[in-house]
């Protein structure tokens, strides 16, 4: 009898055992798809920042460039044989006695 009793307490202690909730698995369950979710959302975040960050350094370029271009006007606005050149080219300006030539464009 002694047997049959020690045979029904261990049967209880196994059975017992493996019908309990598991809390730590529920506890690390939420650990790590609350870490996913955290890198999920920072490599979101950093991938806009990369994008904005390559933007303003094509507008930088741009502006760069913008301001060479500005710069080489500038130099060029001091020699006075450039400005005459844009008075004649671009304003159809002549200098006195000289007669100018109109292209008539017959379309």
């Amino acid at each position: 009898m002694e047997d049959k009793a020690r045979e029904n307490s261990n049967e209880k202690a196994k059975a017992g055992s493996g019908k309990g909730f598991n809390w730590f698995a529920l506890l690390l369950a939420v650990i790590v798809g609350y870490s996913g979710w955290i890198l999920a959302d920072q490599q979101m975040t950093l991938g806009a920042l990369d994008d904005d960050m390559t933007a303003a350094r094509e507008r930088l370029q741009a502006a760069r460039t913008e301001n060479q271009q500005l710069k080489d006007e500038n130099t060029q606005l001091q020699d006075e044989a450039y400005i005459e050149k844009l008075a004649r080219e671009e304003l159809g300006m002549t200098r006195k006695g000289e007669m100018p030539y109109i292209y008539a464009d017959n379309k």
